[in-house]
C-alpha cells in the first residue's frame, strides 16, 4: 500500500507578500525622510510655540468671499511683506493694488544693473531691458513683468493670486492710466501715483476711486479688511527678557524668540512705505477687520504675529548652500527680483534683523488698527 501523500505546506499568499513588501518600503521611506530633514534650530524651535503658521486655502471666487481685503503695495517686489495677512484672509477677495511702477530705480541704469543682475547665480533678466534708464517706459514695464511673474510663480501655494488666462484691461485712477487684471480669486490694480512722490492723501484718493469700482470692475463686497505691504523699521533694540512663555508684553514682543536680546530690527524707511502705511491707518474705520500695517517684533504697537510655512518661503525665498552673494538663486522671489535684491542678494531669515540684513523675513509682525 502506497505511503499516503504528505499535504503540501503553503506559505502566504502572494498578495500578502506583496502588500508587506509595499508597507516595509513606504515605512523605510518616510523614517528616512525624517531623519534627513534640516535640523530646526533652538530659535526654529521657539518661534514655533509663539508664532502661528498661516496656510492658503483654495480659491475662494467673489460670490463665495465675505468681502475685500485691500492690499496695498508701494512698488513691485514689496508684496512679500504682509504675504501672512494675505494667506489668513483666505476667505476675503483680495484686491492687490499697486501704487507705483517702480520707475526711480537706480537699477534701471546700464552700470548699475551690470554690477547687480547675477544670470549665472540663476537670476531673471528683467524684460524688457530696462536699461533706458530711471522713469523710462521700459524701466516702468520691466517692474509690471517682474509683479506679473511673481504672482504668477505664487499661485500654487497660494492660488488666490492665480492670474493666469486673466485680461487686462486699462482705467484712468489716480489721474494716471491704471492696468486691471482680475482673476478668478483676485484682482490686481496698478496704479502710477509715482516712485518717491508718494503721499497719504493721493494714496488714500486713488483707493477711494479703485473701491468706488465695487460692482463692475471689481466684486460689489464690502470692505473687511486693508493691508500695507509695506515695510517699516526704525532699528528698534529687541527684548532683554528672559522669559521665554510667549506671553505678551505692553511692546507686543513678550518673547525672546521674537526679539532676541541685543539684536536690531532691520533699519528701512522708504517715504513710498511710510505713506501707504499711513493711507492703510486711516482706511481702518472703513473696515470691519481693521488694517494691518507691516511693522517689526519689538515695535511698540505690534500686536499680531504671523509664519509663513518653511516650504512656501522656501518657494519665495530659498537661496543654495555658500555664501549669500555667491548662492544658487532658488526661490521665486529670488529670481525674478535678483536685479532689485540689496546688499547683494535678498537675505533670508526668520526675522528682519540688522546684523542678518533680512527685510522679507519669514515672521511677519503687524500693528493692527481697529476700525
Amino acid at each position: 500500500m502506497p505511503a499516503a501523500r504528505r499535504p503540501r505546506r503553503r506559505g502566504p499568499a502572494r498578495w500578502v507578500v506583496g502588500v508587506a513588501l509595499v508597507l516595509t518600503l513606504v515605512a523605510v521611506t518616510l523614517s528616512t525622510g525624517f531623519l534627513l530633514r534640516p535640523a530646526q534650530t533652538v530659535q526654529q524651535v521657539a518661534l514655533a510655540r509663539v508664532v502661528p503658521t498661516v496656510h492658503s486655502g483654495q480659491v475662494v471666487t467673489a460670490d463665495q468671499a465675505r468681502g475685500l481685503h485691500l492690499y496695498l503695495v508701494p512698488h513691485a517686489d514689496d508684496e512679500l511683506s504682509g504675504w501672512t495677512s494675505l494667506a489668513d484672509g483666505s476667505d476675503l477677495y483680495p484686491v492687490l493694488v499697486l501704487l507705483t511702477q517702480g520707475e526711480q530705480t537706480a537699477r534701471c541704469t546700464p552700470e548699475v544693473l551690470a554690477t547687480h543682475l547675477e544670470v549665472e547665480l540663476g537670476e531673471r533678466p528683467p524684460e524688457p531691458d530696462p536699461t533706458t534708464g530711471r522713469d523710462t517706459p521700459a524701466c516702468r514695464q520691466a517692474r509690471w513683468d517682474a509683479f506679473r511673474a511673481s504672482l504668477g510663480e505664487a499661485a500654487p501655494h497660494t492660488p488666490a493670486v492665480d492670474l493666469s488666462g486673466a485680461q487686462e484691461t486699462t482705467a484712468t485712477l489716480g489721474g494716471s492710466p491704471a492696468a486691471l487684471l482680475r482673476g478668478r480669486g483676485a484682482t490686481v490694480v496698478a496704479l502710477d501715483l509715482g516712485d518717491g512722490r508718494l503721499t497719504p492723501e493721493a494714496v488714500g484718493e486713488a483707493v477711494e476711486e479703485v473701491l468706488a469700482l465695487s460692482g463692475t470692475a471689481l466684486p460689489d463686497l464690502p470692505l473687511t479688511r486693508v493691508t500695507a505691504s509695506a515695510y517699516v523699521g526704525t532699528g528698534a533694540e529687541g527684548s532683554d527678557t528672559d522669559e521665554g512663555d510667549g506671553t505678551d508684553d505692553s511692546s507686543g514682543c513678550g518673547s525672546p524668540a521674537l526679539c532676541p536680546a541685543g539684536e536690531r530690527a532691520y533699519e528701512y524707511a522708504h517715504e513710498d512705505h511710510r505713506a501707504t502705511m499711513q493711507a492703510a491707518r486711516e482706511l481702518a474705520p472703513r473696515t470691519t477687520e481693521g488694517s494691518f500695517l507691516v511693522t517689526y517684533p519689538s515695535d511698540p504697537a505690534a500686536t499680531e504675529h504671523r509664519a509663513l510655512p518653511p516650504e512656501v518661503y522656501d518657494a519665495f525665498m530659498e537661496l543654495g548652500p555658500g555664501a549669500p552673494d555667491t548662492a544658487r538663486r532658488l526661490g521665486s522671489h529670488q529670481r525674478i527680483y535678483g536685479w532689485l535684491g540689496f546688499p547683494d542678494v535678498w537675505r533670508v531669515g526668520d526675522l528682519p534683523l540688522q546684523s542678518t540684513e533680512v527685510v522679507f523675513p519669514r515672521v511677519q509682525s503687524y500693528e493692527v488698527v481697529a476700525p
